[in-house]
């Protein structure tokens, strides 16, 4: 039983939340270049789709930590 336990932790751990995020990210550039390139011949090439796939799942990643309260950018250092 702490097997599924520590499964649960990990699996909304924010860590795997960040990933979720960018992967929807990606996804949705995805369908929507699959769905240009079905409607006419203005798809994107693949590193396009790659690019703008990483970048909006930084912009929904900002989105979430502004929504959420979280500092935005690089964590400050901690000294001990």
């Amino acid at each position: 039983m702490q097997i599924l336990i520590n499964l649960k932790n990990l699996l909304i751990s924010p860590r795997f939340q960040s990933f979720y995020w960018r992967t929807g990210g990606m996804a949705v550039i995805s369908f929507l270049n699959l769905i240009s390139e079905n409607i006419a011949d203005v798809g994107l090439p693949v590193w396009a789709v790659a690019l703008v796939g990483l970048l909006s799942g930084e912009i929904t990643k900002g989105i979430t930590n502004y929504l959420n309260n979280k500092p935005m950018g690089f964590a400050p250092k901690k000294y001990d």
